[in-house]
């Protein structure tokens, strides 16, 4: 995982090489610049003053490289790197002294019950799970835990953790969901509600995900009844009291499928971890 410090290190390197002063710099005989230029130079005909100049540009390259991956680095590396005290593995580990300080804050609701969440991270500190779970899973199951008088034990802290856990750390998933969004909804179908294009991007990530061709899928019983012409009509109901946040989460459900189909994909199996 890449740190915060790390990045100050690029960073400070950077600087100092953009300095007036070329003693930062590693002489070019000591930049590694890979096992394929080293043989291309010796087996090129190229005379030592070209090799100096290609040399010197690539080393200008990487720094310019450098520099631009750091422009692209987000101001919140801390912030990501504090979502670490969420596995189970660490946030239970009673032989460490975690503090609720740890927590990343920065990603709390702004109404966040402060005393509530520690009195709660210690609570959950004392008990003990043997079951090795995933880290989404298990703040599931610790926002399920219920007291005698049927509150939630746990609700202001896996309100945090779950809130934390829910931040995309990429655009990946969003460029997924936009990529099957555009081969459903074309200009020809532009006018195409968000119920039913959320529907249609469930039936094919569903059919991707397990393998199902359109072909072989059988309707059950129970919708061939539902296929009356009644259902234009609870379609036009529906379509004209859209929940904003109804389709939001349907489609945050859409970018799990596909989620889940890319893991699927590189572990070869249909079980999702």
């Amino acid at each position: 995982m890449l740190h915060e410090a790390d990045i100050k290190a690029v960073n400070g390197a950077l600087l100092k090489a953009n300095s007036e002063f070329g003693d930062s710099l590693l002489p070019l005989d000591s930049v590694d610049f890979g096992i394929k230029f080293s043989e291309y130079a010796k087996k090129s005909t190229i005379s030592a003053e070209g090799l100096v100049t290609v040399k010197l540009r690539s080393r200008a390259f990487m720094l310019k490289l450098c520099e631009e991956l750091v422009k692209r680095f987000p101001a919140n590396v801390a912030v990501l790197t504090d979502l670490r005290f969420f596995t189970p593995s660490t946030c239970m580990d009673q032989t460490s002294n975690l503090s609720v300080e740890c927590l990343p804050w920065d990603l709390a609701a702004s109404d966040a019950n402060k005393d509530a969440i520690e009195t709660q991270w210690r609570t959950l500190r004392t008990m003990r799970i043997d079951e090795v779970v995933s880290t989404v899973n298990f703040w599931t199951s610790v926002n399920k835990i219920e007291s005698a008088d049927g509150s939630k034990t746990f609700k202001d802290l896996s309100a945090i953790a779950i809130r934390a856990l829910s931040l995309p750390t990429s655009n990946a998933d969003v460029e997924r969901v936009f990529s099957v969004m555009a081969v459903i909804k074309t200009k020809l179908r532009n006018r195409m509600l968000i119920p039913i294009l959320v529907a249609l991007m469930r039936v094919r990530i569903h059919m991707r995900v397990f393998n199902i061709c359109c072909k072989d899928y059988t309707p059950s019983e129970k919708m061939i009844k539902r296929f009356t012409s009644q259902m234009y009509k609870n379609q036009e109901q529906d379509c004209n009291l859209v929940d904003d946040d109804k389709a939001s989460d349907d489609l945050v459900e859409a970018m799990n499928l596909i989620e889940y189909s890319e893991n699927d994909n590189d572990n070869c199996d249909l079980i999702n971890d």
